[in-house]
């Protein structure tokens, strides 16, 4: 490799730590539209790192890490046959280091004879074991297929043989799988609403959460005599909180919440969701304020996700009676984001891809 090729390593590098950080800072903030953003331009560059560097390891392993973590975020957005697909690359990836290559009755040989000058061989077995214990839950949650025990099995060699795992981690394992055949058990529900009988909406412990932050920020809103100071904050609980509901069926709930996140969201958007004024708007404030440019052009990206999000949400939950609302939000999701990445210096085409994607969704459940 060249100068010029090692600086773009070292470029790359430092690129895949901003964007883990930023990763793990939306998986904080509950910002699972921005986590799977943040993923995704993740996976890009430890890909082209592996293309510079094929001798470097480390980069699949860091692949497979990233995989892993992507079909969290998006078994947690109800995106199931995705989330499956990502688990299933995690798997394929992790099991290429894997010195016992799944097979639990050879963990002990392999602790006893494997040395490596780099991860320690446990390591790598648990990493493998991990993956295909969250596959078996996808799979059992949104294919019907019901998980085996080579993962636990897997655990349990390692607890025995093993310096580092725990009975905590056997217990972890074992509670997935447990969850995974209780999944089978229950019958499933269609994430569009049926006629019957109204019922209380369900729960969780991020909704409650989620419905605690919000009257907080609620209560302090009222004693400002301005009214915004806590807008965005709260715009982006009402923006979770529509996922949230959506995950465990509340469909009304879910639509309501989309709803006012997307008015609060056009609220504080400068250009008041016009996309024809995005280009103009943008370079007029980075003239005037550039050190505050990336907070505004994100007032211009939260709305038109929030946009894409409530079409997304009248597509599942009401179907083709919204079909004219559907087609107005995605539209102008679609153009807010096309203009965007003209101008902006964080947003590219990777954002306007994940917008493309939920609106080909919504469009494909109005045709069901």
């Amino acid at each position: 490799m060249g100068m010029f090729g090692g600086r773009t390593a070292t470029r790359l590098r430092a690129k895949a730590t901003v964007e883990h950080q930023r990763f793990e800072a939306a998986v904080r903030a509950q910002d699972l539209h921005g986590a799977l953003r943040h993923s995704e331009l993740l996976e890009k560059t430890i890909s082209e790192l592996i293309e510079r560097e094929p001798g470097q390891a480390f980069h699949r392993f860091q692949l497979a890490g990233v995989q892993y973590n992507r079909a969290t975020v998006l078994d947690a957005l109800g995106r199931g046959d995705e989330a499956v697909a990502a688990a299933q690359s995690a798997v394929r990836t992790y099991a290429a280091f894997d010195p016992a290559s799944g097979d639990p009755a050879a963990v002990a040989r392999q602790l006893r004879e494997m040395r490596t000058d780099g991860i320690a061989p446990e390591t790598l077995i648990r990493h493998a074991a991990d993956a295909a214990a969250r596959l078996a839950r996808l799979l059992a949650k949104y294919e019907g297929k019901a998980p085996g025990t080579t993962p636990l099995d897997t655990y349990g060699q390692l607890h025995r043989h093993g310096d580092e795992t725990t009975q905590a981690d056997v217990d972890r394992i074992a509670t997935q799988l447990d969850d995974a055949r209780r999944s089978l058990r229950q019958q499933p529900g269609p994430r569009t609403p049926v006629p019957g009988p109204s019922r209380k909406p369900r729960s969780s412990p991020e909704l409650k959460a989620n419905q605690r932050a919000l009257g907080r920020l609620e209560r302090l809103r009222r004693q400002d005599p301005t009214g915004i100071a806590h807008q965005p904050q709260i715009a982006r609980l009402h923006y979770d909180a529509a996922t949230l509901h959506n995950n465990i069926g509340n469909g009304p709930q879910a639509v309501e919440a989309a709803r006012t996140a997307e008015a609060l969201y056009t609220d504080l958007d400068p250009t008041h969701g016009d996309p024809s004024r995005v280009e103009t708007t943008v370079q007029r404030f980075r003239a005037q304020h550039p050190e505050s440019v990336r907070q505004f052009e994100e007032l211009i990206g939260n709305a038109a996700n929030a946009r894409s999000q409530l079409a997304w949400m009248l597509a599942c939950h009401h179907g083709r009676s919204e079909a004219a609302a559907v087609e107005r939000l995605a539209t102008n999701a679609i153009r807010t984001y096309e203009q965007l990445i003209l101008v902006s210096r964080q947003y590219g085409p990777a954002d306007l891809r994940l917008v493309n994607e939920q609106v080909t969704q919504a469009y494909a459940l109005l045709r069901r």
